[in-house]
C-alpha cells in the first residue's frame, strides 16, 4: 500500500469559527510545553552524564576553541593592517595545527559522553518516566481535543528526532520554542481507516454534498468536473455527542475508488493581512505499487544551484536509459530541459523573477519604515503617552510595531498634529498595501517552485524505479563561514533561498515512495544514497581526475582523454554508477572545492605527462637495442 496526502482548499468555518481558532491556540501553548519538558530532559541527561573525565574534555574542547578563535582574530588584524599573507604563514600554521587539535579532542568529548550515558542507563531510565509522566500530565490540562494533540505530540516527536543532544561541535544542542504567528492545525485521526462512502455517516469527519454556490452553472464542464461539498470535522465533544466545525470546500479532483483514509487535518495560514484554510487528506492506496511494478532503470541526481545565464540550475540527472537533463529555475518560464528522448515541462510562472521581486518589495517597505520613524521621532508637542511610547523609537525593526502606534494615534489625536497624523496614516496605509503585495508574491513563488519540484519527481519517479542522490548535509551550506579565509558570497547565499535543495531533495523522495532525514538519511527501497566524494572533479569516461576552479569554469577538458564535460552533468553520471554498484563511492576524495583534495587515493596522470614517459621508454628500449645488435651479429 502507498500513502498519499490530498489538498484541498477552504473557505473559512461558517460554525464554531471561534471553538477552532480557540483549539488552534491551546495547541500551540501545548507544544511549547512540550518544548519546555523537552529543554529539560535534555538538561537533567546531560548533567547525569557529566563525569570528571566528561568535564575535563569540555574545558580542553572550550580551551582550544578559544585559541583558534584568537589566532584567527590576529591573521585577521595583521591582514588589515596590509600585511601579505607569506606575513602570516606562521600564525597560519598555528590556526591548522589547533584546528586539527580541537578537532581532536571534540571527538575524545563525543566518545567520553556516550561512554557515560551508557554507564548512567539506570539513571536515565528514571529520568524518561518522570518525562513520560510529565508530558501525559502536560496532555489531560492542554484543553486541546485527542485528534488535534495526536498531531501536536507527532510533531514534537518529529522535532526531537531531528535534534540531537549535542551538535556538530559538541554543544549542548536544544530545541527552539515556536513562535505564534497565527498559523495553526487541527485535525482527526481515523483509526482503523475509512472509505469515502463513510464519510456520509462517520462521527469523526465527514464531506457532505452541497449546492453550487450562488452564481455557479451547474451544467458548464467546470462545474461538472468538481465536487462541491461541506467538510465537518468533530473538534469537540459534548458528553458522547460529537462538536462539529464545518467549512465550504470544493474537490477539484476525486479521491481513489481504493483509497482507505486514515488522517485529515485543516491548516491556517496566515499570508500577509490575509487568511488562508486547507485540509490535507492522508489516505493509502494501492494504485501506486501497481505502477510502481512497470518502472525499470536508475537515474542519478547531482543537486546544486549555480546562476546560468537563463536562471538557476537546481540538478542535472542522468538514467540508465541514457536520457539526461538538468532542472531549472528560469527567470520568466519555469522548465527543464532533456536531451533528445526526454521529457519537457514549461508553465508561465517565473520563480526567480517572483522572488526579486519580493526581494525589491521588502527593500522598499525598509526604506520608507526608516523615514517615517525618523520623522515620528521628530515630532514636539506631542502629549506624554505619545512620548513614552516613542522613547526608544530609534532602535525599533518591526513596521507592526510602528503601524499599531499609528492607529493608536488615530484614537487619542492632538491639537496641530495633523500634518504629522497625515504622514504617519499614508505610511501605513501604504506600508499595509505593500506587505500584502510582498506576502502575496512569496506565496506564489514558494508554490510555483513546489509545482516545478513535483513534476519534476513525479516524472523521474514514473520512469526509473530507483534514484541515486549524494549523501549531503545541507546545514553546512546555510553556515555562514567564519575564519581568516572565510568568504562571503551574498549572491549564493540568496540564491541558496531561492533554490531550497532540501525540498526538492524531499520532493524526489517522496515521488520514489520515502522520505529523508537530516541526520539518518533516505528511507526507502527506491532511494539510494551515495558519498558525494569524487563526483565532480573525477571524469566520468577515463577516471582522471582533475582539478581546476569549478566555480569559474562550469565546463572542463581532461587533461587525460581530451574530451570537454560539464561538471554537474559528469557528476550526474559519477552519481548513477555510484548507485549501479549498491551505492559504493565512487572514489574517495574532493568533489567541490571546500573539499580536501588531498585524499584522493588514486591520480592519474595527465595526457602530456604520459606521452612524456611513453617516449623515454621507447628511446631507452631503442638505446638498449641498438646496444645489442653488435653482440648479436658476432
Amino acid at each position: 500500500m502507498s500513502t498519499l496526502v490530498y489538498r484541498f482548499g477552504l473557505l473559512p468555518p461558517h460554525e464554531n469559527e471561534a471553538l477552532v481558532r480557540e483549539q488552534m491556540r491551546l495547541a500551540h501553548r501545548y507544544r511549547n510545553d512540550l518544548v519546555q519538558i523537552e529543554r529539560a530532559r535534555r538538561a537533567v541527561v546531560r548533567e547525569a552524564a557529566r563525569v570528571p573525565e566528561v568535564v575535563r574534555l569540555e574545558a580542553e574542547a572550550a580551551r582550544t576553541d578559544a585559541e583558534c578563535a584568537k589566532v584567527g582574530a590576529q591573521i585577521k588584524a595583521a591582514r588589515a593592517a596590509g600585511r601579505t599573507r607569506k606575513d602570516s604563514v606562521e600564525l597560519t600554521e598555528q590556526l591548522k595545527a589547533l584546528r586539527i587539535e580541537h578537532r581532536d579532542v571534540v571527538s575524545a568529548l563525543r566518545e567520553a559522553r556516550r561512554e557515560a550515558r551508557v554507564a548512567a542507563e539506570p539513571v536515565l531510565d528514571e529520568i524518561q518516566e518522570r518525562v513520560g509522566e510529565m508530558r501525559r500530565g502536560a496532555r489531560a490540562i492542554c484543553g486541546v481535543y485527542w485528534g488535534t494533540y495526536l498531531l501536536v505530540e507527532a510533531a514534537d516527536e518529529a522535532m526531537r528526532k531531528a535534534t540531537p543532544l549535542y551538535d556538530k561541535d559538541a554543544e549542548p544542542n536544544d530545541p527552539r520554542f515556536v513562535p505564534w504567528t497565527g498559523n495553526g492545525r487541527i485535525g482527526v485521526q481515523i483509526q482503523g481507516g475509512m472509505t469515502e462512502a463513510d464519510t456520509v455517516r462517520d462521527r469523526r469527519l465527514r464531506i457532505e454534498s452541497a449546492a453550487p454556490p450562488p452564481g455557479a452553472d451547474p451544467n458548464s464542464k467546470r462545474s461538472l468536473r468538481r465536487r462541491y461539498c461541506i467538510l465537518a470535522m468533530r473538534v469537540d465533544s459534548e458528553g458522547r455527542d460529537p462538536v462539529w466545525a464545518r467549512w465550504r470546500m470544493v474537490m477539484e479532483r476525486p479521491l481513489p475508488s481504493d483509497a482507505i483514509i486514515k488522517e485529515a487535518a485543516v491548516k491556517l495560514n496566515r499570508v500577509g493581512p490575509r487568511e488562508e484554510w486547507s485540509v490535507t487528506i492522508t489516505l493509502t492506496t494501492a494504485e501506486r505499487d501497481r505502477r510502481v511494478k512497470d518502472q525499470t532503470g536508475t537515474v542519478g541526481i547531482d543537486l546544486g544551484w549555480r546562476l546560468m545565464p537563463d536562471g538557476i540550475r537546481v540538478a542535472a540527472w542522468h538514467g540508465s536509459d541514457g536520457a539526461s537533463g538538468f532542472l531549472m529555475l528560469p527567470d520568466t518560464r519555469p522548465t527543464f530541459h532533456t536531451t533528445p528522448g526526454g521529457r519537457t515541462r514549461s508553465s508561465a510562472l517565473g520563480v526567480v523573477d517572483a522572488a526579486r521581486k519580493v526581494e525589491d518589495l521588502s527593500s522598499k517597505r525598509d526604506k520608507a519604515f526608516n523615514e517615517a520613524r525618523a520623522t515620528i521621532a521628530r515630532i514636539e508637542g506631542a502629549p506624554p503617552w505619545f512620548e513614552l511610547a516613542t522613547k526608544t523609537i530609534s532602535q525599533w525593526r518591526s513596521q507592526g510595531r510602528l503601524a499599531a502606534l499609528v492607529r493608536r494615534w488615530r484614537d487619542a489625536r492632538w491639537e496641530g498634529d495633523a500634518e504629522a497624523y497625515e504622514e504617519a496614516e499614508k505610511w501605513r496605509y501604504h506600508d499595509h498595501h505593500l506587505w500584502a503585495w510582498e506576502s502575496s508574491q512569496r506565496e506564489k513563488a514558494l508554490r510555483a517552485r513546489r509545482e516545478i519540484f513535483r513534476l519534476f519527481a513525479a516524472d523521474m519517479a514514473k520512469r526509473y524505479a530507483r534514484v541515486v542522490l549524494e549523501k549531503l548535509d545541507l546545514r553546512d551550506f546555510s553556515k555562514k563561514e567564519d575564519g581568516p579565509d572565510a568568504t562571503v558570497n551574498p549572491t549564493s547565499r540568496r540564491n541558496r533561498t531561492v533554490v531550497a535543495l532540501s525540498e526538492f531533495r524531499e520532493s524526489i523522495a517522496l515521488a520514489f515512495g520515502g522520505t529523508w532525514a537530516v541526520e539518518k538519511g533516505p528511507t526507502g527501497d527506491r532511494i539510494v544514497a551515495v558519498e558525494a566524494a569524487g563526483t565532480t572533479m573525477v571524469h566520468h569516461e577515463c577516471g582522471s581526475v582533475e582539478r581546476w576552479d569549478q566555480t569559474m569554469h562550469l565546463s572542463h577538458m581532461c587533461s587525460s582523454c581530451g574530451a570537454i564535460f560539464d561538471q554537474d552533468a559528469n557528476a550526474a553520471k559519477n552519481i548513477l554508477a555510484a548507485g549501479e554498484r549498491l551505492g559504493g563511492p565512487v572514489l574517495s576524495g574532493a568533489a567541490r572545492n571546500d573539499e580536501n583534495v588531498s585524499n584522493l587515493n588514486q591520480v592519474r596522470e595527465g595526457r602530456w605527462a604520459k606521452a612524456k614517459r611513453m617516449k623515454a621508454e621507447k628511446d631507452a628500449k631503442l638505446e638498449a637495442a641498438r646496444k645489442a645488435a653488435p653482440s648479436a651479429a658476432e
